[in-house]
């Protein structure tokens, strides 16, 4: 059977992204290396979360949603 990965905790943050630490060696849908640690750019969290989710907008746009001049 299988084990379940789970997130156990997280170090290395930075502006870019965040190393991931897991119970069990696992890898990212594009990766092809397993380990129990593994860096993940914001940006890929970010589409992970709220892929189909979200309408994507310009920076142009999003002054205007923030009432910005």
């Amino acid at each position: 059977m299988e084990k379940e990965v789970i997130i156990t905790g997280f170090s290395n943050v930075n502006n870019e992204g965040v190393t991931l630490h897991t119970n069990v060696k696992a890898k990212l849908k594009t990766g092809h290396v397993k380990g129990t640690s593994m860096w993940v750019s914001w940006d890929k969290i970010g589409s992970a979360l709220l892929e189909n989710y979200t309408e994507r907008k310009e920076v142009v746009e999003l002054n205007e949603l923030r009432n910005n001049e």
